[in-house]
């Protein structure tokens, strides 16, 4: 059978069969490698002494809950605010008290840390091959009002990595927290420009045989790092698999305990959407008028982004350029 046939079929196109068996093709196992988490205020909660699970970044808004007040309680501090009482302390202060608490005083135990955002994804995707995750946290400069600066998650994702070592000793975990104003647009851009994109380029440089599959979960980011984090990846989708995470809050997110005290809920769920589907409806042309012409070197180009999906004819166009040369 021809191989245009072969490529129709596979793509769907045709109803005729194939057989590919006798065609030694490549090993090639895709692995879950770095997950990228954008760390926002209410990434994680604190369990008291009391069972319950308080956000550190749930401050009493919108009827929710005053757990940022309660949190200061619990290891016997009375909340203060910046700049002349003008704006109260918030999660950048909290969260560094209960870092050094849990150093200090709990003797390094960083277990009443919860994950309420992405427990359910670490766990599941740790049995496929994660073994490294990135926390991005905002760390403004001193040039930015405390009213900002007070809701800086750096120290929320110090807790995050402490957390995450204690309960997935096999993960690595990194802290990136550039300093720069959060509303600047071009900021947030040379950042990833100058340290994101040049350390994936580098894990997949180091890779065993270049096997790399970017996730990101950029929930909790405020909306210009989500948009800019996601535009930078879809870019990537060239090189290899991206995926982006999305978890579903509980609703509500907090459940009534005894005594009116309420608890935070954890995330159970979350959806996952693979970067390469927004391309496939052009590149499946191309893939087609790529080996159409005999340009497998092209068509595998077009290919290399769609491989969970069409695997087995990435590994044909491979196995004919290879036969090519």
């Amino acid at each position: 059978m021809a191989i245009e046939e072969a490529i129709l079929r596979l793509l769907g196109l045709t109803s005729r069969p194939i057989a590919l068996a006798s065609i030694n093709f490549l090993n090639y196992k895709l692995t879950m490698k770095t997950l990228i988490i954008t760390v926002g205020t209410r990434q994680i909660g604190w369990r008291c002494q009391d069972n319950i699970i308080r956000c550190f970044g749930t401050d009493g808004f919108r009827g929710e809950p005053k757990h940022t007040d309660e949190l200061y309680k619990e290891i016997g501090l009375k909340r203060e605010s910046h700049e002349n009482e003008s704006f109260p302390w918030s999660v950048r202060d909290l969260a560094e008290r209960y870092y050094s608490h849990c150093k200090v005083n709990l003797n390094q135990d960083f277990s009443a840390v919860e994950l309420l955002i992405d427990q359910e994804i670490i766990n599941e995707q740790v049995k496929q091959g994660l073994n490294h995750v990135m926390l991005w946290a905002t760390n403004q400069p001193d040039s930015v009002s405390w009213q900002y600066r007070r809701l800086d998650t750096l120290w929320l994702a110090r807790l995050m990595q402490e957390k995450i070592h204690q309960d997935f000793p096999t993960i690595k975990v990194d802290v990136f927290e550039p300093s720069f104003d959060i509303s600047k647009t071009e900021s947030i851009r040379e950042e990833l420009q100058g340290y994101i994109l040049e350390y994936l380029q580098e894990k997949v440089l180091n890779s065993e045989d270049n096997e790399f599959n970017l996730l990101i979960e950029n929930k909790g980011a405020s909306p210009s790092i989500a948009e800019n984090l996601v535009i930078y990846a879809a870019g990537l989708v060239r090189q290899y698999p991206v995926y982006i995470l999305t978890p579903q809050e509980p609703e509500p997110f907090y459940e009534t305990k005894e005594n009116e005290v309420m608890s935070c809920k954890f995330s159970e769920v979350y959806k996952t959407i693979s970067m390469e589907k927004y391309f496939w409806p052009l590149e499946k042309l191309r893939i087609i008028s790529a080996w159409k012409r005999g340009d497998f070197s092209e068509a595998k180009i077009w290919l290399e982004s769609h491989r969970e999906n069409y695997e087995i004819l990435y590994k044909l166009a491979q196995w004919l350029v290879l036969e090519d040369v």
